[in-house]
């Protein structure tokens, strides 16, 4: 946002604060829907535009940041949770008979729900790469539209080159997401993923003051905590490991009723929950190598 902010002070706009989201709205001002295509990283947001009386509702390229909404007949209801959506009692959405089968299908199948769908009927979520316009005057979605779809490269053989291309991707998304005003920290699991992530970041800060965090397993074929040593020894980061116990499961599980607004049964969420609360004695802001 520092750069497209640069670009927009070029083109005349004057900036109040030094915060992200005021680029977003400048952005649509001299963009319109486009916008989003000049945006690098993950978002989920909502404009109201005084003069058309629309909503634009945008979700990042690959889906990172969740945007739920409801519509029927006149009523539009958006959050970033389901939750925050439920809330509204009037709309009678948790409720046995509005179930939606289909996603309960899906689910059984899938063992979690893809978008649109969600466990309700009349409830969505915005697609990753798309975003919606919601028409104020007429109650209704005018347009949907996804703006990004993978690129279809041409296959290359280059080994090197790729290599290369590789580590300076890395490198400049990891430069990117250190930005931040909170102490910034890392999962690191002892594979490829995160060690890589941890090890660009070496660039940029000291590896020697980074808080870095994993889990462990009692249970020894599930337990990579051998290469995780080996990880965090080579990079000399403050580490924090936790081995993951039957303890842990069963303070927890009661719990995801109401973290997840859906059934969702990828169950390394339960040891994700456990280092997300240790990092967040330490640190605001995590790196890790999910989606790598």
């Amino acid at each position: 946002y520092i750069e497209l902010k640069q670009r927009l002070i070029g083109f005349g706009y004057c900036f109040l604060n030094a915060s992200d989201t005021e680029v977003i709205m400048a952005a649509y001002l001299e963009w319109g829907e486009k916008c989003v295509n000049e945006f690098n990283g993950m978002w989920a947001f909502c404009l109201y535009d005084i003069e058309k009386k629309t909503l634009f509702c945008s979700r990042d390229r690959l889906g990172v940041k969740p945007f739920y909404y409801f519509q029927q007949g006149e009523k539009f209801v958006f959050s970033s949770e389901l939750k925050g959506i439920l809330k509204h009692e009037k709309l009678q959405i948790n409720t046995l008979t509005n179930v939606n089968q289909e996603a309960v299908e899906l689910y059984f199948s899938l063992g979690y729900i893809p978008a649109p769908a969600t466990i309700y009927n009349h409830v969505f979520k915005l697609e990753a790469g798309s975003y919606i316009i919601y028409d104020l005057q007429e109650n209704r979605i005018s347009k949907k539209y996804s703006y990004y779809q993978f690129p279809i490269r041409q296959k290359s053989y280059n080994r090197g080159q790729l290599v290369e291309e590789g580590k300076e991707l890395i490198k400049h998304s990891v430069k990117l997401r250190m930005r931040s005003d909170v102490p910034v920290g890392a999962f690191l699991s002892g594979g490829l993923d995160s060690s890589s992530v941890v090890g660009e970041m070496k660039h940029f800060t000291d590896l020697t003051k980074l808080h870095t965090f994993s889990i462990g397993f009692e249970e020894k074929k599930f337990d990579e905590s051998h290469y995780i040593h080996l990880v965090k020894d080579y990079f000399h980061s403050l580490h924090n490991h936790h081995i993951y116990t039957e303890d842990n499961f069963i303070d927890t599980w009661s719990l995801y009723t109401n973290i997840f607004d859906e059934p969702f049964a990828d169950y390394s969420s339960f040891p994700s929950y456990t280092v997300c609360g240790m990092a967040k004695k330490k640190v605001s802001v995590v790196l890790s190598g999910d989606g790598g």
